[in-house]
This record gives structure tokens, C-alpha cells and sequence, in this order.
């Protein structure tokens, strides 16, 4: 007996509609999209920057204001600081933590300046330091050697106009002077202290009154 075959689809037999001379065959059925799986396994964490502050003898005290909240912002920014102050500052404006300060004591001698220089490299090693960073020009020179011994860039605040000769050899080969002032910032690149690109206008939060010297 022959068996007429009907057009059936091949899935329960349900028929298939007929196809009309000459039509266009149906498209093929869209593949299902492949599973996307996240992997977090490989994700790494912001990475941490340590920055160290040099310090002049009076700088806590009269910058304080504007290193607290600084401090405070860089440990929001993932930037731990540890701030070299002279034995004889006054670092109760400095927040410590998340601060840590490192005293030193400035050496009577200038024969001994090598000690101070290679204990606080040692110590800021140990702290595996990415940078340093003077925060006045009376010790542009002191960071300058510091993250020469360490192999790390240094900045440079300028705050004052007229820097001295020493604290102009520093700040010429510092990776970035921030000048607290346009009119700073113009006299730095009218005297080729640094140049367009190393010099940055960055005006402190608070300009407290400064003591004579």
C-alpha cells in the first residue's frame, strides 16, 4: 500500500503552511543568544598611592587649614600621606590619622645632613612612597634630594613670589610647581623657574596670615 507523505513540519506533526509558487523561502530561526557570565574574579581594586609631605618648621601651624581638609579628601581619593615635620613643629592642625607624622630633626651641621637624608629615605621605603611633595620652598631642596634617593618625581607649592636661588634649582627640576597664584604662576614662567607645562595654578582653600620672618 503507498502511503502519501503530508507536509508536515517534522515536530508532532503539525503541517506547515504551504508555500505559494515562486515565494521566498522563510528565514531561518534566530539562534538564542549565548549566556553572558560576569567574571569579578579578575577585577582589581583602585590602586593605593602613598605621597609624602615635607614640612617646614612652621608649615602645620600655618597651613593647617588648608592641610586638614586636604588630607581628609586625599584618603577619600585612596592616597595615603605621611607628613616629615621638623621635631619642633606644631602638628596639632595636622589629622592624625589619617596623617602619619614622621618627625626629624633638622641636623646643627651640614656635615650631618647625609644622616637625616639617608634615615628618612630608609623610613619613607619602608612606606613605599610614590612621590614627595614640599609643601613650602624653604624645603624644596630637602624633598628634591629625598625623591632623588628614593627614584620617585616631587612637587613643589610655591607660595610667595621672589623664590631664593636654592629653592629656584629645586623647583626648575620638580615634576610639577603649584603656584598659589596667577600672579606667583606668571612671575615663575616670566623668570623660567619652571616651565608652561610643569607649572599648575592651584589656589589653597584657606590663605591664613602668615608670620614675619
Amino acid at each position: 500500500m503507498t502511503q502519501v507523505r503530508d507536509n508536515q513540519a517534522g515536530d508532532g506533526g503539525v503541517p506547515s503552511p504551504a508555500q505559494p509558487p515562486g515565494a521566498a523561502a522563510p528565514p531561518p530561526a534566530a539562534e538564542p543568544a549565548p549566556e553572558v557570565v560576569a567574571d569579578f574574579t579578575t577585577l582589581q581594586a583602585p590602586r593605593r598611592v602613598r605621597a609624602a609631605w615635607v614640612a617646614a618648621p612652621d608649615t602645620p601651624s600655618a597651613l593647617g587649614r588648608v592641610l586638614q581638609p586636604l588630607a581628609i579628601g586625599l584618603m577619600d581619593e585612596m592616597v595615603e600621606v605621611t607628613a616629615l615635620c621638623p621635631e619642633e613643629a606644631d602638628v596639632r592642625e595636622l589629622p592624625s590619622p589619617p596623617v602619619e607624622v614622621l618627625p626629624y630633626g633638622r641636623p646643627p651641621w651640614w656635615a650631618f645632613r647625609d644622616r637625616t637624608l639617608d634615615y628618612l629615605a630608609d623610613q619613607l621605603k619602608r612606606r613605599r612612597v610614590d612621590l614627595v611633595h614640599a609643601l613650602e620652598g624653604p624645603v624644596a631642596d630637602l624633598a628634591r634630594d629625598l625623591a632623588n634617593l628614593l627614584g620617585v618625581p616631587y612637587l613643589v607649592n610655591s607660595l610667595a613670589l621672589d623664590p631664593n636661588l636654592w629653592q629656584v634649582r629645586a623647583e626648575h627640576n620638580a615634576w610639577a610647581v603649584l603656584a598659589a597664584s596667577e600672579i606667583i604662576r606668571s612671575d615663575l614662567l616670566a623668570k623660567r623657574v619652571s616651565t608652561e607645562a610643569q607649572t599648575r595654578l592651584v589656589r589653597p582653600a584657606a590663605r591664613p596670615a602668615r608670620r614675619a620672618r
